[in-house]
């Protein structure tokens, strides 16, 4: 289970992330400072971080170097309300992920941080872009899915109209996710 933690003086921010990742499997915990921060990232080691730059007990860039310093291999995505490039720079200088600013969507959120982790994990060789396999008898479902897929995620898509083909097509490239059909010829 992926691990997040969410550093936020604003209570509400903060709800709104965990219950955005909760929903999708993630174990999130937050904290309204950066001592409180500390002590779940040292107990827990969370993989993704999302850091406020204004914090009351420490600026959110210098707390980021600090994570970074300690947690290399952490991710870490600023988030705030200050929109001008000068912060931007700064925090993505000092080591950040990504830079959000408020208000955001939950949807953008998810989009950021799955592509981060692809990022990180194909940086590091950990993983394969992962293959799916479309298996459906009318070409205008294939597309639909295959449009929506790789427009959203970086795959390889393979596809099968009918059930001999995706049969040799699973032997083939070993797909990571089928796409079936259930009442399909052959």
């Amino acid at each position: 289970m992926i691990k997040m933690l969410v550093v936020d003086d604003e209570a509400g921010v903060c709800e709104v992330i965990k219950k955005t990742f909760t929903y999708i499997g993630f174990s999130v915990f937050s904290a309204t400072s950066a001592k409180k921060a500390r002590i779940i990232i040292e107990k827990e080691n969370p993989q993704i971080i999302f850091l406020d730059i204004l914090m009351p007990d420490i600026d959110g860039i210098d707390f980021l170097r600090q994570i970074k310093k300690e947690h290399p291999e952490t991710i870490v995505i600023m988030v705030t309300a200050k929109h001008d490039d000068e912060t931007r720079q700064a925090s993505l200088s000092a080591g950040a992920d990504e830079f959000i600013t408020k208000p955001f969507s939950h949807n953008y959120l998810r989009d950021v941080v799955v592509q981060k982790i692809g990022d990180v994990l194909n940086e590091k060789g950990r993983m394969k872009t992962p293959s799916l396999l479309l298996v459906d008898d009318e070409d205008e479902f294939r597309k639909t899915i295959r449009d929506f897929i790789s427009n959203r995620y970086e795959c390889v898509i393979e596809e099968a109209a009918e059930g001999l083909a995706a049969i040799q097509a699973v032997a083939r490239i070993k797909p990571d996710i089928i796409f079936l059909d259930i009442k399909m010829p052959g």
